[in-house]
């Protein structure tokens, strides 16, 4: 691809439209509008690019540019795709050898011996994509069971949006991350590794902010980016970290694994793979979400509809939401084998008894985010900000259920039946009646040194002008928690789940055996 040519050549045609934040405040309802544009504490604080979110179309293939915190001019990308594990005589993985690769990659990145996919246009972005009613999902692993396509992009950057207004960082311990990724003066590169990049946003954003570091970004799918929109310290890989990461051990100063876990099929396998890839001091931030839905201002598990509650759809004292997301998980992890049940215990109980990591540097945290623009603050200024996160993270849930009905209906669900639910369930969250909440659960350490303990860390360095967020001026979110040590998340835990043993309701199996795909197991 030749990043010199003007867009009206060589096949390249851009197409501008209006920016994903105005997109999503012309979606407001009239009270989401006036918090998100009124908020004092937030938005006035926010400088936002007036490029930041565009959709551009190149090829036919949708692409997104990214929105930063105090966004610096990008530097001229380049950027690589890569299966680190795939074997290249796969014709799933073609080589290109007489091609001039897109990118310098780090001979350090090789350790596995096992040659890189590097992409060279939008056609070989394609070989990644399968489709299933109209949706575009990753051709790589099937246990992954959300879509790679325009309207899934959108959906992530504005989940992406809401988890940074409300933690008000990228990433947890600010201090402690800004220690770590601070210059070395001995002059080496610090280097950041995030697994599950989505859109890209995280990546490019850590690229920019942290421009002595280099970050490499891993996905299922080509990240909607254009190759010269991404920093030059930032370059992206295909691959499915089921696979193992043997070619990257040892090798990260901070690693950021964000809403990977219904990907994985063996969890505990996957946290190996990952720790061995930080460096002695280096550290881990797991970020995923609860799958079951929480109710009340005083959080409790928000319980799923049943199929009597059908004739009286509008009942609030069960969820529509949760049965929809509770389908979507029974698929997950019935014919998808995902080990969603194994991350949910592994990231709440915590990580003091990984062998690799420092127990003293270990901490798991519960977000919660309002499902819709319901709840009240202690001020004005807090009560906008709680609105604008919860519109953001209902309009995300809009979309996860609507990606779900392919999901659903390949499960052998009947079809007339999934759109009543997801239509009853987008009408609850509509009315926000149940009000309710989504969990992000994050958890995180340091690795060991030989002596047993992660090294000490030199002070954190000071915000300078435009390099991050002046996310440290606001308040901190009243509804986060971290908890110190395993035996208090195990407490919160264990407090959590009252109320979750319920009978399952029936499959679609039980209902009606021949809409199942055979070999699709239901229990």
């Amino acid at each position: 691809m030749d990043s010199n040519l003007d867009p009206s050549e060589g096949g390249r045609h851009y197409l501008r439209k209006p920016s994903i934040l105005q997109l999503i405040e012309d979606s407001l309802s009239g009270d989401e509008e006036d918090a998100s544009t009124g908020d004092r504490i937030w938005r006035e604080k926010r400088d936002w690019n007036d490029d930041a979110f565009n959709h551009r179309i190149i090829d036919g293939r949708a692409r997104l540019d990214q929105d930063a915190w105090n966004l610096t001019p990008s530097q001229s990308a380049t950027t690589s795709y890569a299966p680190s594990m795939a074997n290249s005589s796969s014709s799933f993985y073609p080589t290109k050898p007489s091609a001039p690769s897109v990118a310098q990659e780090d001979d350090g990145d090789n350790k596995s011996g096992i040659s890189k996919y590097t992409y060279y246009s939008d056609l070989d972005a394609e070989k990644f994509i399968r489709k299933i009613e109209g949706r575009a999902y990753n051709a790589l692993n099937e246990t992954y069971f959300l879509p790679a396509d325009e309207d899934e992009w959108t959906r992530l950057n504005k989940q992406h949006l809401a988890f940074m207004v409300a933690l008000g960082e990228l990433y947890p311990e600010p201090g402690v991350v800004r220690a770590l990724l601070a210059p070395s003066p001995s002059g080496g590169r610090k280097r950041i590794l995030d697994l599950g990049s989505g859109t890209g946003v995280w990546a490019t954003t850590m690229s920019r902010n942290f421009p002595d570091a280099d970050v490499v970004g891993i996905d299922l799918a080509p990240v909607p980016l254009d190759l010269e929109s991404v920093p030059s310290n930032c370059r992206f890989e295909i691959d499915d970290i089921n696979l193992g990461l043997e070619h990257f051990k040892d090798s990260f100063d901070l690693v950021h694994a964000r809403l990977i876990g219904s990907g994985l099929k063996d969890f505990r396998k996957t946290l190996r793979d990952v720790h061995a890839c930080l460096r002695p001091g280096g550290m881990i931030i797991w970020v995923d979400v609860d799958y079951d839905m929480y109710t009340g201002e005083e959080p409790t598990y928000a319980r799923f509809a049943l199929d009597e509650d059908e004739l009286n759809p509008t009942q609030n004292q069960r969820s529509w939401t949760q049965r929809v997301i509770y389908e979507m998980r029974r698929g997950a992890v019935g014919t998808g084998r995902s080990d969603l049940f194994t991350m949910a215990t592994a990231l709440d109980e915590g990580l003091w008894d990984d062998a690799l990591l420092d127990p003293d540097t270990c901490r798991t945290a519960s977000l919660y985010l309002p499902l819709g623009p319901w709840l009240q603050g202690a001020t004005d200024g807090q009560t906008q900000r709680l609105k604008y996160v919860g519109s953001l993270i209902r309009q995300d849930m809009v979309g996860v259920q609507r990606a779900s009905q392919a999901v659903m209906k390949k499960l052998g669900w009947d079809p007339k039946r999934v759109e009543k639910w997801c239509k009853f369930a987008e009408d609850e969250l509509m009315a926000m009646d149940p009000k309710m909440w989504v969990r992000i659960r994050y958890a995180w350490g340091r690795r060991r040194a030989a002596n047993g303990s992660a090294p000490s860390l030199p002070p954190s360095p000071k915000h300078s002008p435009g390099s991050e967020s002046e996310a440290g001026s606001i308040s901190a979110w009243p509804y986060y928690f971290v908890y110190t040590t395993r035996e208090e998340a195990i407490k919160e835990m264990q407090v959590r789940n009252e109320g979750k043993d319920i009978t399952p309701p029936p499959s679609p199996a039980a209902r009606k055996p021949s809409a199942v795909a055979p070999g699709i197991d239901t229990k």
